[in-house]
């Protein structure tokens, strides 16, 4: 069985949830009525339980619900409530099982919790329970996919390689048959910075 709490107090949302969870109920919880009405739009929901007081907490349940309906949803309300807001609530909201006052102890809320999903298919429930959290999971997938592509920074363009610069015979000029004689200790040809790479043939070698 899939129970919904929507409570905007999370400590009494967390109190609840363990004790439903230990009566086997997979347990979801919602603290705004978007959450809630998203859960409920999904048509897995078997138990919602509810937090809720004051005045219009009719109207304000009724319109989290999903427009289709779910014939076998039922609803636990907890709060402390006058009579005629009792009366309003078993008149105007579907679904409406029961009342539970904020001070009642854990027994009260296993014993309606139990007899609200009575005779509702045990297999029923598990297989749309399974479709909702396969449908979940997939979006989730699909969500997680589309942030990192919108976060993903975008390669840096390589610079274009320049092409390389040869050397031009331009750049080489011929030693002038008037040069000096260079003397020098190295053994091998030397010649000057700018000047043709062959050997000078009056080059004297030590």
């Amino acid at each position: 069985m899939h129970a919904l709490i929507f409570d905007t107090d999370p400590t009494a949302m967390v109190r609840q949830a363990a004790i439903l969870m230990d009566k086997g109920f997979n347990v979801s919880c919602a603290e705004s009525p978007a959450t809630a009405r998203a859960f409920l739009s999904s048509g897995t929901v078997d138990l919602l339980i509810a937090g809720a007081s004051g005045p219009g907490m009719t109207d304000r349940l009724r319109a989290m619900l999903p427009v289709s309906g779910n014939a076998d949803l039922s609803i636990l309300v907890i709060g402390d409530v006058s009579a005629t807001e009792f009366q309003s609530l078993s008149s105007g909201l579907p679904g409406f099982y029961g009342m539970i006052g904020r001070a009642s102890g854990p027994d009260v809320l296993t014993q309606l919790a139990v007899s609200a999903v009575d005779g509702i298919d045990l297999e029923q429930g598990h297989r749309r329970r399974q479709r909702f959290v396969a449908a979940a999971m997939a979006a989730l997938s699909q969500r997680a996919k589309a942030t990192t592509a919108a976060i993903a920074p975008a390669a840096p363009a390589r610079p274009a390689r320049p092409d390389p610069v040869l050397p031009s015979l331009d750049d080489w000029a011929p030693v002038p048959a008037s040069a000096p004689v260079v003397e020098t200790g190295i053994i091998g040809p030397l010649a000057p910075p700018n000047r043709d790479p062959m050997p000078d043939r009056r080059l004297h070698l030590s």
